[in-house]
């Protein structure tokens, strides 16, 4: 029912309930008119019956008697009517009910339930990072600002990179995480959010150079829209990182970070036997064009680089680039992740057997210890560019 609708029957009812009233007192006024001419019959019964007593004959008790039970059953019924009417006064009309307007006069008026205050229910508290991973330890990476823009530490300035790392023997996570630069902290992840958090943290623990040491690489992202604490990422292993806001005042500071902590004794976060084999370092070679085929933006001869550096994302632990000149022929946009083959830290084999129209990157064949890669695309327009490098250490 929309508002008119509403307002419509509202006015019906009331003009309904005002007949209904005026009705009402038409019948009080007649009952009172009623009660009045009873009252008056009354009064002239009780005269008749004086004036009859006094021109009764004497000695004429029959005729006395016939006539004062004629004038006493009139006065037994004229009392009777006074008291219905009586009645009738003193008991006030009832007012009207629903029924009486017929089902078309009663308005659908809805009612608004009373309201009751929501429940909060606190979601289920999970464990936390401490009760899963028992093992900790306290790290942190030497870093200096590299470029700095807006309300920011200056450029050379020194900071550390301070994080709470924590496992149980098979992974291994962060709990607490800060980028202090000087007497200034650029970036702590308890500081309240305010906004969306999309985050990513990747432990690599390996041993260290002294007996019975580990030492550790992070690579760690906090990003989103939000109003509390600043943004950053985080890759050791390339010896970089970068701190910013968007909110007023707005800053950027870009670190040079050193690849690990120093060696630490004690209980390693990750057992030995669940190490991934992981590049420990990028791997940059330049080599030359040895053969082509088919349609391709290169030419014999022509200087090229292949670019290794670690990654992980998924399954992989590498990712690939080939540049010949200014043609980019493998891991161009997002591409080049693969799973490459490590030991001892270095990059060996890798095979990609796929082209590009299952993995948006050529097929690949790369050997780092034989200093030779093959590039090749397969399809309609097929083409192959073999490369050979220097010598790799």
């Amino acid at each position: 029912m929309d508002y008119r609708d509403e307002r419509d029957a509202l006015r019906a009812r009331v003009e309904s309930l005002e007949s209904s009233l005026a009705s009402a007192q038409a019948e009080l006024t007649r009952m009172r008119a009623t009660e009045a001419a009873l009252e008056a019959s009354q009064r002239e019964a009780m005269r008749l019956r004086f004036e009859l007593q006094r021109l009764r004959p004497p000695g004429d008790p029959r005729e006395s008697s016939k006539v004062g039970f004629i004038i006493g059953g009139g006065f037994a019924v004229m009392t009777m009517a006074f008291g219905a009417a009586f009645l009738l006064k003193s008991k006030p009309p009832s007012p009207p009910t629903v029924g009486d307007f017929g089902p078309s006069s009663q308005p659908d008026i809805p009612v608004e339930p009373p309201r009751v205050p929501p429940r909060v229910v606190e979601p289920p508290r999970g464990p936390s990072v401490a009760t899963i991973y028992q093992r900790a330890a306290h790290v942190e990476w030497p870093a200096r600002v590299l470029r700095s823009q807006g309300s920011a530490p200056a450029v050379g300035t020194a900071c550390k990179v301070l994080a709470e790392l924590r496992g149980d023997g098979l992974v291994a996570t962060i709990g607490d995480l800060e980028v202090r630069c000087g007497t200034t902290v650029l970036y702590r992840s308890t500081d309240e959010l305010n906004g969306v958090s999309t985050t990513s943290v990747d432990v690599l623990e390996v041993a260290g150079k002294t007996p019975d040491s580990v030492r550790d690489a992070l690579t760690f992202s906090d990003l989103g829209a939000r109003t509390g604490r600043n943004q950053f990422t985080l890759s050791t292993l390339q010896r970089e990182g970068a701190v910013w806001s968007e909110n007023a005042p707005t800053f950027r500071v870009e670190l040079q970070v050193e690849s690990w902590t120093v060696d630490r004794q004690g209980e390693p976060l990750v057992d030995p036997a669940n190490r991934r084999a992981r590049l420990l370092a990028p791997v940059g070679v330049s080599g030359v064009v040895r053969a082509l085929e088919g349609e391709v933006q290169v030419t014999q001869g022509q200087a090229c680089t292949v670019d290794v550096t670690p990654a992980s994302s998924g399954e992989s632990n590498c990712r690939v680039r080939v540049r010949c000149g200014s043609a980019l022929l493998y891991g161009a946009g997002d591409s080049g992740y693969n799973k490459c083959s490590v030991e001892n830290g270095k990059v060996g084999k890798l095979v990609d057997p796929r082209p590009s129209a299952e993995d948006t990157d050529p097929m690949l064949d790369m050997d780092l210890s034989e200093n030779v890669v093959t590039v090749r695309e397969s399809g309609e327009k097929p083409w192959s560019v073999t490369i050979k490098l220097q010598r790799v250490e």
